[in-house]
């Protein structure tokens, strides 16, 4: 049964060949927490008046973002929290935000939330998303580190979350 858990790490941050990491589990956490903050947000009895047309703006406005993150980064969008493009890209949206992915993540989770009305979502989304995205970028950036070196260090003192 631990085999059948185990992974392959082939180069990867870890020296063992198969071991469990818990960077692993940081995709499964975003994708948890926005499915969980969604499921609050459809449950909240309470709800603030007036923010549907402001949550479509700002949910629209995380959506066009992701779009654009997706077009810069192409095949490397569907990676792990390890690099798998052989470059650092500091272009487009990189210029200005290392994380320009997560960002719209969050844009369009809170878009949610003002959809819905929810003010537990929103602080589902303090406590839940916010938090994992922040945790998948650590690891996201301790990889680049490693991987690009002085090159990461140079883009991450430019440059905010």
């Amino acid at each position: 049964m631990v085999t059948s858990l185990a992974c392959s790490c082939q180069g990867r941050l870890t020296p063992h060949k198969h071991t469990m990491r818990i960077d692993r589990l940081a995709p499964l956490l975003m994708v948890l927490a926005f499915l969980l903050n969604l499921l609050v947000c459809f449950l909240d009895p309470t709800e603030f008046k007036g923010t549907r047309v402001l949550g479509q703006v700002v949910f629209l406005l995380g959506g066009l973002l992701l779009l654009y993150v997706t077009y810069y980064l192409r095949r490397g969008f569907l990676g792990e929290v390890e690099p798998n493009l052989a470059h650092l890209v500091t272009t487009g949206p990189y210029r200005w935000c290392r994380h320009p992915l997560y960002f719209s993540f969050m844009v369009i989770v809170l878009g949610l939330d003002l959809m819905f009305g929810s003010p537990i979502g929103i602080l589902a989304t303090l406590l839940l998303a916010l938090p994992s995205t922040i945790y998948r970028a650590r690891l996201e950036e301790k990889a680049l580190a490693d991987r690009f070196g002085q090159e990461w260090e140079a883009y991450k003192g430019r440059t905010r979350f």
